[in-house]
């Protein structure tokens, strides 16, 4: 599973989140942006454009063992987006959660269907002798 620091790259370079990042955001540019915030893309669409990313998925964040608790995102968001960027910062928290819970799910999916092939396949050799 990556850490902190790893997610808070990976928000800072997204093209939604990149203009709020710490290192490039400025004093005169935060009103701009906040009113800019309404017309933002809804966790949804972020989380899935972060599933179709490989980037993202090379951070592993879901497994089938289970997925980081809110904490854990808000704690690396706020390592790339200043606070005062507060719907951004939500927005990319839930985003990173929704992602997160949805590689799990997929996962313990395939986890699962390994497992009814396993049994399939054993009960196949069992029969067959």
């Amino acid at each position: 599973m990556s850490n902190e620091q790893e997610v808070a790259r990976y928000v800072a370079r997204h093209p939604t989140f990149a203009p709020y990042a710490a290192a490039q955001a400025t004093p005169c540019m935060g009103l701009g942006y906040r009113m800019a915030a309404s017309q933002l893309p809804t966790p949804e669409q972020i989380a899935g454009a972060f599933l179709d990313d490989a980037d993202f998925q090379a951070l592993r964040l879901g497994s089938w063992l289970g997925s980081p608790d809110g904490e854990f995102f808000a704690q690396a968001v706020a390592l790339a987006i200043p606070a005062e960027y507060e719907p951004i910062f939500n927005l990319a928290v839930a985003s990173l959660k929704l992602a997160s819970d949805t590689q799990m799910r997929n996962d313990r999916k395939a986890a699962a269907g390994f497992v009814i092939a396993a049994f399939v396949l054993a009960a196949v050799i069992v029969w067959s002798e």
